[in-house]
């Protein structure tokens, strides 16, 4: 092993043994072959980790079991004028998979952009998809906007949150991937939170309800220490009624409490969605938060 674990990939090694008399046996061949690789390659307690921030290749150079993937998609952006928070992108893990040789295409997801000018559609975005392969995660749904005619929010991986402006359903969350957005009651000056990976986004009945996002998954992929993905993003208070809607565990960005204009906070880790925009005057817009992009990880033992 020692010899064999410093040849190169590709070439030769003609193994024989010698026994006590001097006897030498028939060669057995073995080409020596590469590890697999692809993204940013780590050990963790005996486990090959490959991680992945953008979109790449996994080229599998060995016949595996038992690996395990993560696949987490870009956050939505939250709303504007007081507007829900995104949702948050879809989360997938997988165990125990076998993987034949050969090459996976790999795509990782950006987070939906806030955009400033206030034209629609293009005020706020659903988070892009991620995949290992046909292993598709959703991107998160965008929250809704106050006061125009794009006040609905959006499904995804997990949905956003709705605004107080009109009896519209939340956006809906992917089963196995995520929740549901928050369902805000009409005229409390406080926009729902968005779904994240593990709950849905806090929905509003009374003025002073703060409109949580949902929390994220925790997963142990890199240790035994878990860490939490997918977290929705916050809505937010069009007044200064109330505690600070707080954006849920795994990046769902913190919401904002004022009557004046402010834009929606960013998400700040993979999958997160972001909070909605505050603007203090009907004729005054502000964006939404942008979402987090997504993460793929893939882990497996050698031997």
């Amino acid at each position: 092993a020692a010899v064999y674990n410093n040849v190169t990939s590709g070439n030769l090694v003609t193994v024989t043994v010698t026994n006590s008399d001097g006897v030498q046996s028939a060669g057995a061949n073995i080409t020596a072959k590469s590890l697999p690789s692809g993204g940013t390659v780590t050990t963790v307690s005996g486990k090959r980790v490959h991680t992945f921030t953008s979109s790449g290749t996994f080229t599998n150079t060995l016949s595996l079991t038992g690996v395990e993937y993560l696949v987490i998609a870009g956050g939505g952006t939250g709303g504007t004028n007081g507007g829900g928070g995104g949702g948050a992108g879809g989360l997938i893990q997988t165990y125990g998979v076998a993987v034949d040789i050969g090459y996976t295409d790999i795509s990782v997801g950006g987070g939906g952009l806030g955009k400033w000018s206030h034209s629609g559609e293009q005020t706020r975005a659903n988070g892009k998809d991620s995949a290992f392969g046909a292993l598709l995660a959703i991107g998160g749904g965008r929250g809704a906007s106050r006061g125009d005619i794009y006040n609905t929010s959006h499904s995804g991986g997990s949905g956003g949150g709705t605004t107080d402006t009109a009896a519209r359903n939340p956006g809906s969350g992917t089963v196995g991937q995520g929740h549901s957005g928050g369902f805000a009651a009409s005229d409390f000056n406080t926009a729902a939170g968005g779904g994240g990976a593990g709950e849905p986004g806090s929905s509003i009945n009374v003025n002073t309800d703060p409109g949580h996002g949902g929390d994220g998954l925790a997963i142990a992929f890199y240790s035994n220490d878990a860490i939490y993905y997918s977290g929705g993003g916050a809505g937010s208070k069009r007044d200064n009624n109330g505690d600070t809607p707080v954006g849920g565990r795994g990046g769902g960005a913190n919401g904002i409490v004022t009557g004046a204009n402010q834009s929606g906070i960013n998400a700040h880790y993979y999958g997160g969605g972001g909070s909605g925009g505050v603007s203090g005057t009907s004729t005054t817009w502000t964006q939404g938060g942008s979402g987090y992009q997504g993460l793929v990880m893939v882990r497996y033992r050698i031997g």
